[in-house]
């Protein structure tokens, strides 16, 4: 039995597409909010007490099960760091007994990288003199098996692309 209430005829209901293009627009609007929060996150974070300029940003997409995260370059001065912060209390344990994360720049194509170094927990790393992030926009996270080999393994499990 319907009742007494309005019929559901006389209701207008928007197309299904215009859901979903809604919906996808809080998904983007909420990224980028998240995205604001997780910079003024790691300047604030800085223990130095100079926050310096912020040069670029991404969001570090899960390749895998693992929480997002961003990725921010600072100059402060002499140097450029990339500072990582975690949407929540950072990667799991390493699924590997002799493993450990890494933190990686490399090129758009996924050829040419330069290793940052194993994962921290303060997430901020100097980006070697000589070394562009333009050149080298993607941030890229990695397991490596501690076999001694300096190569990217080719398990990443967070990438995204700097954007200034």
């Amino acid at each position: 039995m319907r009742g007494d209430s309005t019929d559901d005829d006389d209701v207008e209901h928007p197309p299904a597409g215009d859901r979903r293009a809604d919906g996808r627009l809080v998904v983007a609007v909420a990224g980028l909010v998240v995205l604001v929060v997780a910079v003024v996150g790691v300047l604030a974070a800085r223990m130095d007490g100079d926050t310096g300029q912020v040069l670029a940003a991404t969001r570090l997409e899960p390749l895998v099960d693992v929480p997002r995260a961003a990725a921010v370059v600072v100059d402060v001065g002499e140097t450029d760091t990339l500072d990582v912060t975690f949407d929540g209390p950072g990667l799991p344990t390493v699924p590997t007994v002799d493993g450990y994360y890494e933190v990686w720049l490399t090129d758009e194509d996924i050829d040419d990288m330069v290793s940052l170094g194993p994962l921290r927990g303060d997430g901020i790393y100097r980006i070697p003199e000589g070394v562009d992030f333009h050149e080298f926009p993607v941030v890229d996270v990695s397991i490596e098996p501690d076999d001694g080999d300096a190569t990217h393994s080719g398990s990443s499990v967070l990438r995204g692309t700097l954007a200034a």
